[in-house]
């Protein structure tokens, strides 16, 4: 199996890494440790080399310092610290929804962004917000979001939910649920709410929509309707 790629490891730390200051390595390493951890693999962790036992993926992370500092997106004091001054534009669209509240427009969005980012295309921003919303068909056309995965992982790319024509709001799993990108028939990327066929159903009292008292006098039993998911009706009674 593959080691976790440069972009994965790229996009953690744009995710997380604060912006605008000076963060040493260790810090940038505890970064990648506390958003990515539980799904660094074993090739990963590996030992470097044979006499070296520094993890695989801290040299990786210093390959993508290296060519991130030749092309200017990351800066470097020479001392074994970084900077990023210019956030990507859906680093920009996280930044926008974490502060503003509620529902949120695609509008307001821009608006934010705009505030404080000069020279940020509408269309990109557009783009970006439809790469983070866990729930919209188009964001397979990404490459962000063209290998399967399920939401409920940590992916810096799950992060709102779509509620209608432009407008979102911050992705909760509780209550919007587990979505996974999966490949379809033709081995094309789609979307769909994820169902685990061995996860239990748990009836509350809210499922009932009615009840019948049943006299079994012969057995001292209720019995069940096996019929919809949720139409059921139960009693005891014996006697009545």
């Amino acid at each position: 199996m593959p080691v976790t790629t440069s972009n994965t490891l790229w996009s953690i730390l744009m995710g997380n890494m604060p912006l605008g200051q000076w963060v040493p390595i260790q810090t940038l390493y505890e970064i990648v440790e506390a958003n990515y951890g539980e799904m660094l693999i074993e090739e990963d962790l590996s030992p470097v080399t044979p006499t070296n036992n520094e993890p695989t993926w801290h040299r990786n992370l210093r390959n993508v310092f290296q060519n991130k500092t030749a092309t200017g997106d990351l800066l470097y004091d020479g001392n074994a610290n970084y900077r990023i001054d210019r956030p990507t534009v859906w680093r920009m669209v996280k930044e926008a929804v974490n502060n503003l509240v509620g529902e949120i427009t695609y509008r307001q969005i821009k608006d934010y962004i705009n505030e404080h980012w000069e020279n940020v295309n509408s269309g990109t921003i557009t783009a970006q917000i439809i790469v983070l919303s866990v729930n919209h068909e188009s964001r397979t056309h990404y490459p962000e979001n063209i290998h399967p995965r399920q939401t409920n992982g940590k992916s810096p790319y799950d992060f709102l939910f779509n509620v209608g024509r432009g407008r979102v709001v911050k992705y909760n799993i509780e209550e919007h649920g587990n979505w996974e990108i999966y490949l379809n028939e033709e081995n094309k990327p789609q979307i769909r709410l994820f169902e685990d066929p061995h996860q239990k159903i748990i009836y509350t009292p809210a499922d009932i929509i009615w009840i019948k008292n049943v006299t079994n006098t012969e057995l001292g039993e209720a019995y069940l309707n096996v019929g919809s998911r949720y139409s059921f009706f139960y009693s005891y009674c014996n006697p009545c």
